[in-house]
């Protein structure tokens, strides 16, 4: 396939005044071009939304660093889009389309504050499923439109035609041949790349396209990030890839060691990779670069828990419930509804990270809370059940026992505490309703056809295999005890993992605890290490393997 002609990118200015980096060969070859609106262009319908009485609240401490400038002659557009790009980076959709849409209204025609409309309107890493892409693809023209007008900032047009592009209609056979000359280059089709919308793996290639030109320019190499973790959102079997961008980021903050952005990418790349320890003082650093914002101010834990560093995972955790709780009295003064809600999220965090650091205080309360404001459904009845999960994980048989029974509890779960506390307490004969419970409970998931029923067959038998493993034990079968755990051990690795963790438990951990009673010394040992690898330093595994070590030779 021949070249295709990049013209005005190779002689784009740098909006930030940095010396450009000479155009790479691959960037020619894959025709990162601003022809695309000879064959893009459409009629540009106004906006669904009312720009003219657009407003928006005035948030600060969200990453007030974290500023682009964009062609505008109007400095309150321009402070609008800084606070709308600071609100997107920190995840918040609702308040960056509140504050672009107070930009666009500022300055009708500021193309990159249409940009950033279209930008939040559409895929992203927390919404990959690409639905109603109205408003976001009139957004995207309009913002195409406004970009042929300003010829002193092609890397603006760039940004707008690669937006259009990315949310096209219609037949993927039938795209412009310059799309498609990307999505060609973007590699051969696999079951992966199957599950990813092509326009949104094209996207992805413009935007690394573009971040190697402008390597200084750090909202280009975070749109880029952004854009991988949409067409990859599981690191599964990407190591490499992970520790790529990683590495890319963690330049990135050594350029811009305020930009929130980059800081906030580089701990999900971290997370999926080695670079943990190089990154975690970096994130650890938005708690001051962004005090008011929930989710930045939780980032940290995600990082410290892959360290062991649980005491200030919950910290981390404790901040942003109260960093939401300053921005919804924040928002209500403004006279503006409350946005989105991290609350859950940090809560689970902050609960998982407590029993993993062995604080049953703290895990237990956040427990007990998460219980009491748990919705109705399926997942409330999960959230009912957590208050009993967390006396199961810090052994406490007779504070389950002694636990009244509350509605809205999911029955497995419930007998799951109740029937592993009478096992363990001896109380045999009273534990049987509650293993026939879960046996029934396991058998209607694995006869049944609903979605996600690998995943749902595994977390049955997790809740069913330690009340077995202990009637074996009980009648002196320790073979089959064993056989029991690692069986359910091999299941829990074949399921998704969950962020934050969906539990605490730990099918390796209760493997570990049956061997330091059947007196196995090495595979105690084993088996507790193993545990320790996947969350370091956690309390429970940690007395473990001191008992298995205290075993004789």
């Amino acid at each position: 396939m021949s070249a295709l002609p990049a013209p005005c990118l190779a002689t784009a200015t740098n909006p930030r005044g940095w010396r450009r980096q000479p155009l790479l060969q691959g960037g020619l070859q894959l025709g990162l071009v601003l022809g695309l609106s000879l064959q893009l262009a459409a009629s540009t319908a106004p906006p669904s939304e009312s720009l003219a009485t657009a407003s928006a609240p005035r948030l600060l401490g969200f990453g007030d660093a974290t500023q682009r400038r964009i062609v505008s002659s109007s400095p309150l557009a321009q402070a609008w889009f800084n606070q709308g790009l600071q609100q997107a980076f920190a995840f918040d959709e609702i308040e960056a389309r509140r504050a672009f849409s107070a930009a666009l209204a500022a300055d009708p025609r500021c193309s990159m504050c249409a940009w950033g409309l279209a930008w939040q309107h559409g895929p992203s890493y927390n919404s990959r499923v690409r639905g109603d892409l109205g408003e976001a693809r009139r957004y995207a023209r309009l913002a195409q439109q406004l970009s042929l007008a300003h010829r002193e900032a092609p890397l603006e047009r760039a940004l707008a035609e690669a937006m259009l592009e990315r949310l096209q209609e219609g037949d993927v056979a039938k795209l412009p041949a310059a799309t498609l000359a990307v999505l060609e280059a973007c590699g051969p089709d696999t079951t992966e790349s199957r599950q990813v919308h092509p326009l949104d793996r094209v996207f992805e290639r413009r935007m690394r396209i573009l971040s190697e030109m402008f390597p200084k320019d750090p909202e280009l190499l975070a749109w880029w990030a952004e854009a991988l973790f949409v067409i990859h959102p599981e690191p599964s079997g990407l190591d490499a890839l992970w520790a790529g961008l990683s590495s890319r980021l963690l330049q990135g903050v050594a350029l811009h060691p305020q930009h929130t952005g980059l800081i906030h990418y580089l701990s999900h790349a971290a997370d999926s990779s080695a670079d943990a320890p190089r990154a975690i003082n970096a994130v650890q650093n938005l708690q001051h670069l962004a005090p008011a914002s929930p989710h930045l101010q939780h980032m940290s834990s995600h990082l410290l828990v892959k360290l062991g560093r649980y005491a200030e995972a919950v910290q981390a955790n404790q901040r942003g419930l109260a960093a939401q709780a300053q921005l919804d009295r924040q928002l209500q003064t403004q006279g503006f509804t409350a946005g989105i809600n991290w609350n859950p999220h940090n809560q689970r965090f902050l609960w998982i990270a407590a029993q993993l650091g062995g604080d049953l205080k703290t895990s237990l309360a956040m427990a007990e809370q998460l219980a009491a404001e748990a919705p109705d459904g399926e997942w409330g009845d999960f959230l009912r059940g957590l208050p009993w999960l967390t006396l199961v994980h810090f052994e406490r048989w007779r504070d389950i026992l002694a636990r009244p029974k509350s509605d809205g509890v999911s029955p497995p779960l419930l007998a799951h505490a109740r029937g592993l506390a009478r096992l363990r307490l001896g109380l045999l004969a009273d534990a049987r309703a509650d293993v026939a419970l879960l046996e029934h409970h396991l058998d209607e998931e694995s006869r049944s056809s609903q979605e996600r029923k690998p995943a749902r067959v595994a977390f049955a038998t997790l809740l069913l295999a330690p009340l077995q493993a202990e009637q074996a034990w009980s009648r002196g079968d320790a073979p089959a005890a064993l056989a029991t755990l690692r069986e359910a051990l091999r299941l829990e690795a074949d399921m998704s993992p969950s962020e934050p963790p969906l539990w605490a438990a730990s099918a390796q951990r209760g493997l570990g605890q049956m061997l330091l009673r059947t007196r196995e010394r090495a595979a105690a040992i084993a088996a507790f290490e193993a545990d320790l690898q996947a969350f370091p330093a956690n309390q429970a595994a940690r007395v473990g393997l001191a008992a298995a070590q205290a075993l004789p030779r």
